[in-house]
């Protein structure tokens, strides 16, 4: 069996995370997942902050979905 983790991608769908959100996607990609794409689910601007700095990660992208 081969090693995986590499070609893995992850989709997370997210409303409203809390800060410590950031530190579970670095942890992702410190263990080995090739990508993640972060669907930020409507979360309003106050969380804008929180999905700019996963945007700034590589191997990390995030899309808007203006509504929940």
């Amino acid at each position: 069996m081969g090693n995986y983790a590499s070609k893995t991608i992850v989709i997370i769908p997210a409303y409203e995370p809390p800060h410590a959100f950031v530190l579970y996607v670095k942890e992702l990609l410190e263990n080995g997942v090739g990508g993640i794409v972060v669907v930020n689910d409507g979360s309003g601007t106050a969380y804008d902050g929180i999905y700019e700095e996963i945007s700034r990660l590589d191997g990390c992208t995030v899309l808007d979905y203006g509504k929940n």
